[in-house]
Formats: structure tokens, C-alpha cells, sequence
């Protein structure tokens, strides 16, 4: 997931801001490059009593826990003229003919999109512009294609996944090469998408009106939002709940990987 940054965040605009007496929680619209985008949180009080700076600041804050989904889409593939150099403007009949032998498309796999996690699938994302890779199956070579834009990411050792398959591309004195590896053993992730009720919170609490879409992965401590979720304000305090029956402390400090928490 693509999170928002501080420089991308100068060209976002407050559109409106609703407050509901009821639930003391405001509901805020966002506009960026066109693109609306709505959360509620709870962190500020009544409007008489809250300027227009605090309402700034926590509006900036939410939004850096916010996927950017207006982020311009990269074109880089394009229609360019053939040099047809020596068969130009020459008869048919006179020219030598071969029969075309149709690519070996089994034979490669091939990454050819901007770096995310399903690429970065072990480490943070290390390079968000468009990776081309091209991994030769029978000569066990990979090497970049026409289309990539950024080769600093690539160490001597790095992992990857290429296809849905995880994979080691080295870089060494026969060349760049690559191999299989081994699937990590499945974690039990935890996940909760739905609305929070009373029954969920341990101790007292408020609970947030709108869809709550948690995603908890064990073997990291690390939580964040899943795709589904539509208020980033209702944990920017840290809470206690029961999540598929098990108790967890859910905390707002983020690390490269997500937010971290912990069993009770």
C-alpha cells in the first residue's frame, strides 16, 4: 500500500467537515489530484472550541496513514516508428521470407510493473517506480527489461516475487542469476472487517460508526488498515479489543513495517 507523504499532502485540500454532536466525532472530505477521500476521527473537540491549526494538524496526520489512490499511473510503453533499414520500399517478391517462430513465453518470468509489496513482498518497498525483470527458466539468468526505470534497488542478494513465486536474484561473478526458494510457512494472520460493537471493547471506549478493516499479521507484531476500511481516526489512540476471540492491544506507533501490537 501506497502511503501518503508530506510533499504530496501540499496540493491536498479540506473540502468540508461535518461534526455530529451525538457521537462527538467529526467527518472529514479531503480532495487530492481530483480524487476525494473521506475518514471521521475523534481527537478534536467541539468546533467552538478547536482552531482552524489543530483541525490542520490532525487532518495532515490521518492522511500520512491514508493510501495514496491518486498517485498519476506511469505510462511508459509507447508507439514508436520501426527502422526497417535494407527491406524498406523494396518489392515483396524480391525480398527473403522466414517463417516467424512465435515467442517462447513459457520459457520466462517476467515482472513488468511499479515496485509494491507484491514485488517487495519481505523488506519495505524499496523502489516505487516500474521494474522490468526478465528471468531466463532454462539458462537460470534474469536481467532488466526495456521498460525498467530503476536498477539501485537490486543488492547482491535480494528477494523477491516474481509471477507469485519467491524468488532469489544475485548478482555475482558468473553474472546476474536467480533461483527458487522455499515458501515461508503460512502465518495466521488476523483479520477483522466489519463494524465494532460494544462486545469487542475491553474497558470503555467509543465505537466508531463506520467499517473497521484491521489486519494483523503475527509474525511482525505489525498491524495496518486493509482496503475496506473507511475511519483512520477511530485508532489514532491505542486500543484494547477482541479480535476472532483473542485479546490484543492495538498501538499507534508505526514502524517500517506497520503498526505494531501486542496479546493481552
Amino acid at each position: 500500500m501506497r502511503l501518503f507523504t508530506e510533499t504530496e499532502l501540499e496540493t491536498a485540500k479540506i473540502e468540508g467537515a461535518v461534526y455530529d454532536e451525538y457521537s462527538e466525532g467529526w467527518n472529514f472530505m479531503v480532495r487530492h489530484n481530483d480524487i476525494a477521500y473521506t475518514f471521521s476521527t475523534y481527537e478534536l473537540g467541539h468546533p467552538d472550541d478547536t482552531s482552524g491549526e489543530e483541525i490542520a494538524f490532525i487532518v495532515q496526520k490521518i492522511m500520512l496513514t491514508m493510501e495514496n489512490k491518486s498517485i498519476p499511473k506511469v505510462e511508459i510503453k509507447r508507439k514508436f516508428e520501426v527502422n526497417l533499414g535494407s527491406i524498406a520500399n523494396v518489392n515483396l517478391v524480391d525480398l527473403n521470407k522466414t517463417e516467424v517462430r512465435p515467442p517462447e513465453k513459457n520459457r520466462f518470468l517476467i515482472h513488468n510493473k511499479i515496485g509494491d509489496e507484491s514485488f517487495f513482498s519481505e523488506t519495505p518497498v524499496l523502489n516505487k517506480e516500474n521494474i522490468h525483470v526478465i528471468l531466463d527458466k532454462l539458462k537460470m539468468t534474469w536481467e532488466f527489461g526495456r521498460y525498467n526505470q530503476n536498477d539501485e534497488w537490486v543488492s547482491d542478494y535480494q528477494v523477491v516475487r516474481v509471477d507469485g513465486k519467491r524468488i532469489a536474484l544475485t548478482k555475482g561473478d558468473d553474472g546476474p542469476r536467480w533461483e527458487y526458494l522455499e515458501e515461508l510457512p503460512q502465518s495466521n494472520i488476523l483479520e477483522f472487517n466489519g463494524m465494532i460493537t460494544k462486545e469487542m471493547l475491553i474497558g470503555v471506549g467509543v465505537i466508531s460508526k463506520l467499517n473497521i478493516h484491521l489486519i494483523l499479521n503475527p509474525n511482525t507484531m505489525t498491524w495496518d488498515y486493509g482496503p475496506d476500511n473507511q475511519d483512520y481516526g477511530w485508532l489514532s489512540e491505542e486500543r484494547q479489543i477482541y479480535i476472532q476471540g483473542i485479546k490484543v492491544s492495538l498501538s499507534n506507533k508505526r514502524t517500517e513495517l506497520g503498526y505494531t501490537w501486542e496479546y493481552l
